[in-house]
């Protein structure tokens, strides 16, 4: 399963969640892997912080792993709905990917172009908000190298992960709400006039749906100029929305319930997710990670079903 630090998750999120109607307009039936993508379109995710340690010495090829609908992860892969199917990683490891090495780059930058609709530059451009203080991380976390419950990371059993606790659990939609309410209050008159000028009150009944408020939303994030070519990213500073965006898991926070009492039979050991960052000593280190699931009447024990990350991804 893959997973995320906050500013990745938050990378997945503008690349992918805010971007889907106008990518997307016809929900899944558009088309494609990403407009059929659960971990977006799923009405009952929730968003889960986890503290993980990892051998930080065995990073290895990110795994593209996506939960299963209609008997496919729409990668052309057949798999059982409602579980997650990971391709392309690198067995006995924990994946690792650096978003702003990955998406800054000219080739992507080149995807916007004269003809390019106004969300093609976006995601060209996504990319290049990110900054060395807030690269954006994504993990994947496989069962081959997941420690059994007498294995330890680092031993000799060669395994590379474990969940050390799950320390709290929102619903996403509670999550976006706190986050683009943010975003609305942060932006500029310009911003904030734009907002209004969609209809509905920003806050109470705005729709995130409308193309109108999509545009308002990224002229805010990433500056007004970012939908057109040669266009500068700007907008609201990352860390400030890093900040926005894991306010509402952070631990102490009310802004969103935690529900991990809906979950009473979920362990920590059971969920199949992991997030690190590489470490100049030890082979040992704990850290905090996001991880997206699929909301219902219990999370199952076993590794990665009807589990969905936000990174993921």
């Amino acid at each position: 399963m893959d997973t995320a630090d906050a500013a990745g998750d938050l990378f997945f999120d503008l690349m992918e969640t805010f971007m889907y109607p106008l990518n997307c307009p016809y929900g899944p039936s558009t088309g494609g892997p990403f407009c059929a993508n659960a971990e977006v379109t799923a009405p009952d995710l929730v968003v889960t912080k986890l503290t993980m340690e990892v051998d930080t010495t065995r990073f290895g090829s990110y795994a593209l792993c996506n939960i299963c609908t209609n008997g496919t992860d729409h990668f052309g892969h057949s798999c059982p709905d409602d579980s997650y199917f990971c391709f392309n990683g690198s067995p006995g490891t924990v994946g690792f990917f650096n978003v702003s090495k990955q998406y800054q780059t000219p080739k992507s930058l080149a995807q916007c172009k004269e003809t390019s609709l106004d969300f093609r530059c976006w995601e060209a451009k996504l990319g290049f908000k990110m900054t060395q203080e807030h690269p954006g991380v994504w993990y994947s976390t496989e069962k081959n190298s997941m420690c059994a419950d007498d294995q330890q990371v680092g031993d000799s059993s060669g395994c590379a992960w474990k969940t050390v606790s799950v320390d709290k659990v929102v619903n996403a939609s509670c999550q976006t709400d706190h986050f683009v309410s943010g975003v609305e209050l942060h932006g500029t008159a310009d911003d904030q006039a734009c907002f209004t000028g969609c209809g509905g009150t920003p806050g109470v009944s705005r729709n995130i749906s409308d193309p109108c408020w999509v545009r308002c939303f990224y002229a805010a994030v990433l500056g007004p100029d970012s939908n057109v070519t040669g266009g500068p990213v700007a907008g609201i500073p990352l860390v400030n929305l890093v900040d926005m965006w894991a306010d509402a898991i952070a631990d102490k926070t009310s802004a969103c319930p935690d529900v991990r009492a809906n979950f009473p039979n979920v362990l920590a050991s059971d969920l199949t997710a992991a997030t690190g960052a590489p470490s100049d000593v030890g082979v040992r280190t704990d850290l905090l990670l996001l991880l997206r699931c699929r909301d219902g009447d219990e999370m199952p024990s076993t590794l990665a079903t009807r589990q969905t990350t936000n990174a993921v991804v």
